[in-house]
């Protein structure tokens, strides 16, 4: 059976969501821990990444000049398949960044309510979320970039 590009966003978003429940409410569930923080999903989606790039890009011409323009970004993502792996590639960076903060939190003994928010903006909207838990942990750390990021 050939799934199509509908329902593979169906089913990765699921994956994402399952993901981020685990990293936004039971962070230090062993589960959670094992799929999620060691980024065996980020792998995951990864790999996923992969095969969909080959096979939607694989059959068209693809050239470095289209990068260089927003009609030309605009183009390469005219079709379902191409969005889709686009997706993949904003699910798979924004759950990674989301178990980096997790895990830097923890390392540096801020407490999860504090992340929260951040997590939550991480999950809908990466950069912001990541912006957010800089402030965070400046407020909680009294430092803006740790040494060892």
């Amino acid at each position: 059976m050939v799934m199509n590009a509908e329902q593979i966003f169906q089913i990765v978003n699921l994956v994402a969501l399952i993901a981020w429940l685990g990293l936004l409410f039971f962070p230090r569930w062993k589960v959670t821990q094992i799929v999620v923080v060691s980024g065996l999903i980020c792998l995951v989606f990864a790999i996923f990444y992969l095969v969909l790039f080959i096979f939607s890009m694989g059959g068209s011409e693809f050239d470095f000049e289209s990068f260089q323009t927003l009609s030309g970004l605009s183009s390469m993502f005219g079709s379902a398949e191409a969005v889709l792996v686009g997706w993949v590639h904003y699910l798979a960076f924004d759950l990674f960044v989301g178990m980096w903060i997790s895990e830097d939190a923890k390392k540096k003994k801020i407490a999860h309510w504090k992340v929260f928010i951040p997590l939550l903006f991480t999950f809908m909207a990466g950069p912001i979320g990541l912006l957010l838990y800089f402030l965070v942990r400046a407020l909680a750390t009294k430092e803006i970039v740790h040494k060892n990021f």
